[in-house]
């Protein structure tokens, strides 16, 4: 045996193994706080503001996270200029009224949270631009009496669930607006009194699985709900079951 080699061996480690345990401890606090930490950004612009002006968020907005929260609360308010922007979770709480415009642009919503559209709250997607707004997390929500308008031809696509609750209303007001069930995700009804209001040519789409593997989306109903359909016009309720495959089901109210 060569005790030099052994023992230089020995110092290497001694060495070297306090560093390794150092970073290890390092990697073990910081970053998973660093990973799940979000800001809470409370819209403070006034009646009419522009979503990328950072001093119309309290605190201001001036770095943006693709986990932040914006806050929308006590407030009736036209947001403008809406980017292209990856946030966390958009809410709409304590009696705001809320109109999102944009040059045209898509805003991706990817906690589990999403969406939230408290009770007696509204958010419509307005102005001369389509918005597209994309839901992947599980719990996005309309509650109470909640309103999602489509005042122009703007879409919501959802990747996740969506969840109508208590008295919710979906309503279009334009024909061309869309809400977008794709495949694997999910529209629940979890109340005697939701409603889906149509105006002409508006549609509800329930995306087809386009692979194996893939699940068509679902429009599922919690015990003893009820989806009420409405509207002035036409709507149409699209349901794809594999690959380009499905039915269409036309919608005309009374």
């Amino acid at each position: 045996m060569n005790l030099y080699s052994k023992t230089r061996a020995w110092q290497y480690q001694g060495a070297v193994l306090p560093v390794i345990a150092a970073l290890y401890l390092f990697f073990l606090i910081f970053l998973p706080q660093s990973a799940s930490a979000q800001s809470t950004y409370t819209w403070s612009g006034g009646a009419t503001g522009d979503w990328q002006v950072a001093a119309n968020w309290t605190p201001a907005r001036t770095t943006t996270a693709t986990n932040d929260i914006l806050l929308f609360s006590n407030t009736t308010a036209t947001v403008t200029n809406v980017p292209d922007e990856t946030v966390g979770e958009l809410q709409v709480t304590n009696n705001s009224t809320i109109a999102l415009q944009t040059t045209g642009a898509t805003l991706t919503v990817g906690a589990a949270n999403g969406l939230t559209i408290q009770d007696a709250c509204v958010l419509t997607l307005s102005g001369g631009n389509p918005l597209v707004i994309q839901l992947s997390g599980n719990n996005s929500s309309l509650n109470g009496s909640s309103q999602l308008v489509f005042a122009n031809a703007s879409a919501v696509q959802v990747t996740g669930v969506l969840k109508l609750n208590g008295a919710s209303l979906i309503d279009f007001e334009h024909g061309s607006a869309v809400l977008d069930i794709a495949h694997d995700a999910e529209l629940q009804i979890n109340s005697t009194e939701a409603t889906i209001n149509f105006d002409v040519t508006s549609s509800v789409v329930f995306g087809a699985a386009t692979a194996i593997g893939q699940q068509p989306s679902t429009l599922r109903f919690a015990d003893a709900a009820a989806l009420s359909l409405t509207g002035a016009g036409n709507g149409t309720l699209s349901f794809g079951y594999y690959y380009n495959s499905g039915l269409s089901m036309s919608v005309q109210p009374r």
